[in-house]
């Protein structure tokens, strides 16, 4: 996923590109306030390390899942911002992001 742009905080309000073209070493990270659950919307956002087993800290690689074709990619970090984090940490689940990177 690359270039995302969110108008708020809500999920519903982000433009992204499903096709990008960046490496693993622009992937996102983002620090979420608490152990992030899944929503239902067209994509399920999770917290991965590097291995892409799933956080339990709150923290980790920002993983996306297509809920129409299941497939997983990680988010480009190029123009991120915390309004982006913010929709992203809601649609898991928690309140807020505390940080991104």
């Amino acid at each position: 996923m690359d270039n995302v742009y969110c108008e708020s905080d809500n999920f519903t309000t982000c433009s992204f590109d499903l096709a990008h073209n960046c490496g693993h070493a622009e992937d996102v990270s983002l620090a979420c306030s608490y152990k992030c659950l899944t929503r239902g919307s067209v994509m399920r956002a999770k917290l991965v390390d590097m291995e892409g087993i799933e956080s339990t800290t709150g923290q980790g690689l920002l993983l996306v899942t297509s809920k129409v074709d299941d497939i997983s990619d990680t988010v480009c970090s190029k123009g991120f911002q915390m309004v982006d984090a913010m929709a992203f940490c809601r649609s898991m689940g928690s309140q807020c992001a505390l940080g991104v990177s």
